[in-house]
């Protein structure tokens, strides 16, 4: 605490703190014409102290320039690769007090674009000269290639991507299923 503008009455919370600064007081002794002391006491700043980076997946998310950040201060939320996606700038709120206070951001959408093609090829894919997957014939629909989380989504492992081929479905004939009537023509 220090005197507010350097005068004699008034407080104010002393730099690194915040708050409003609150005057308590409580007669001490036994509060007769004699003994009339009073205790008082300074209240309400509290010391100002650094946001807590966000629980992120790991794998997906480096809050890696975030770690300890300052009120007031900012920091670049980026996606980890072998993700893609534009970094997001994460505050830590001007004059923070609460030590429990997660950064604030906006949320960031990190996508898996590029994945090793799996092997073997599933049946009913193929790949042109292109680079790009269609459906082998005796196949129809359209492909599409999906990078997903592998079983080695973890740090530890390297946090691997793995590539799924869908939308291609065997050709199959029709059976005509005992048609009677007019409809058997």
């Amino acid at each position: 605490y220090v005197r507010a503008g350097g005068h004699s009455s008034g407080w104010e919370c002393a730099p690194g703190y915040h708050g409003t600064p609150t005057i308590m007081c409580e007669a001490a002794g036994t509060c007769t014409a004699t003994d009339n002391e009073v205790s008082s006491w300074l209240v309400g700043c509290k010391p100002l102290v650094p946001c807590i980076a966000p629980v992120v997946d790991p794998c997906r998310y480096d809050v890696s320039a975030c770690l300890s950040l300052q009120p007031g201060q900012t920091c670049q939320v980026r996606c980890r690769p072998p993700l893609s996606g534009n970094p997001r700038t994460a505050k830590c709120i001007h004059m923070n007090t609460d030590p429990d206070r997660k950064l604030e951001y906006p949320s960031l959408n990190c996508r898996l674009e590029q994945c090793p093609d799996p092997r073997p090829w599933p049946p009913g894919y193929s790949k042109s000269a292109s680079g790009t997957w269609k459906c082998a014939d005796g196949y129809t629909g359209t492909a599409v290639n999906r990078c997903v989380p592998g079983t080695n989504w973890s740090p530890e492992l390297g946090c691997g991507a793995v590539s799924v081929l869908e939308g291609c479905l065997p050709i199959v004939p029709c059976t005509g299923g005992g048609l009677t009537g007019i409809d058997a023509c």
